[in-house]
């Protein structure tokens, strides 16, 4: 997250999605991107709590413990697709996959 000023305006935007644009100043640490910051970290810790690289970065932020719920706390991973696309593209193949598995498999 970062803000994005524009003359006498500012909103906070994801800055992976944010179209670049003359005339705008890009903010990547003022009070409300780490306000911000901390509320997604928050949000991640609660779908993913046991993940090192979560707790990692949300410590970071001074994020020790989450307000939302925590569905599985076992969880570890935050089921972003990246494992699947780098098999896909980088590797060539689809062997790995974010699904649910079938009850054969989890006993395997």
């Amino acid at each position: 997250m970062v803000e994005i000023k524009e003359d006498d305006w500012s909103k906070l935007v994801a800055s992976c999605i944010y179209p670049a644009q003359a005339g705008i100043r890009v903010f990547t640490d003022t009070k409300r991107v780490r306000n911000v910051r901390r509320w997604v970290l928050e949000m991640l810790l609660a779908a993913t709590p046991k993940s090192p690289e979560i707790r990692e970065l949300a410590a970071a932020y001074g994020v020790l413990t989450t307000r939302f719920p925590i569905n599985d706390p076992e969880q570890d991973c935050m089921v972003c697709g990246l494992c699947s696309r780098a098999c896909e593209e980088v590797v060539g193949l689809s062997a790995v996959s974010t699904g649910s598995s079938s009850p054969a498999v989890k006993a395997a």
